[in-house]
């Protein structure tokens, strides 16, 4: 079992679906996964748009050597209430 990406793991932690993700950043799921599962780098206002959802700063979800290092977003997250949803 492969372990997840700060990005999986911090859209997780807001709540949200993949297709939600994508329909936030204006656009599809198909895309929002390979940019979270690493198979396709966002461009820079891709990488902008999902830090401001998740209220993360990009080079802790898209840098390296942070792309993939989960524990780099864990103190964020959890500053998160569980549940809360950023609009």
């Amino acid at each position: 079992m492969e372990k997840p990406t700060p990005l999986k793991v911090a859209r997780i932690a807001q709540g949200y679906t993949q297709g939600e993700m994508a329909e936030k950043i204006g656009s599809y799921q198909g895309r929002y996964s390979r940019i979270e599962l690493g198979r396709s780098d966002p461009d820079p206002d891709e990488a902008a748009r999902i830090a401001t959802v998740l209220n993360i700063p990009p080079g802790k979800l898209f840098s390296a050597p942070n792309r993939f290092d989960t524990d780099a977003v864990v103190e964020d997250i959890l500053g998160l209430r569980l549940g809360e949803r950023r609009s």
